[in-house]
């Protein structure tokens, strides 16, 4: 799931527009997205660059896996917003006005 926990210097990165994330105090609202809705995505291109993109949600869903043979672990609960664009990079995650992350 590409989860990454990442430690900087601030002054380091003074100057850059590099500001902190800010991450819900409850679990991201995914349920306040609908199809239609125009979200913003923050992510990373193919060449590891930043890259903030306005998206348009397609549709919502939900994912799942056949079950592996043999046993092992597999994903689930998992839900899937498919956009009207496509995305050249590796994702990312849709943030609100404020630049919360919801998704």
């Amino acid at each position: 799931h590409s989860v990454v926990l990442l430690r900087y210097d601030p002054e380091q990165v003074q100057g850059m527009g590099v500001q902190e994330a800010r991450f819900p105090t409850t679990a991201p609202v995914m349920s306040s997205v609908e199809p239609g809705d125009s979200l913003t995505m923050v992510g990373l291109d193919y060449n590891q660059h930043a890259f903030c993109l306005s998206v348009t949600c397609n549709s919502l869903g939900s994912f799942s896996l056949v079950l592996p043979s043999p046993p092992r672990f597999r994903d689930r609960n998992l839900e899937v917003i498919s956009l009207g664009e496509t995305i050249r990079g590796f994702g990312g995650i849709f943030i609100d006005e404020e630049g919360a992350m919801i998704a």
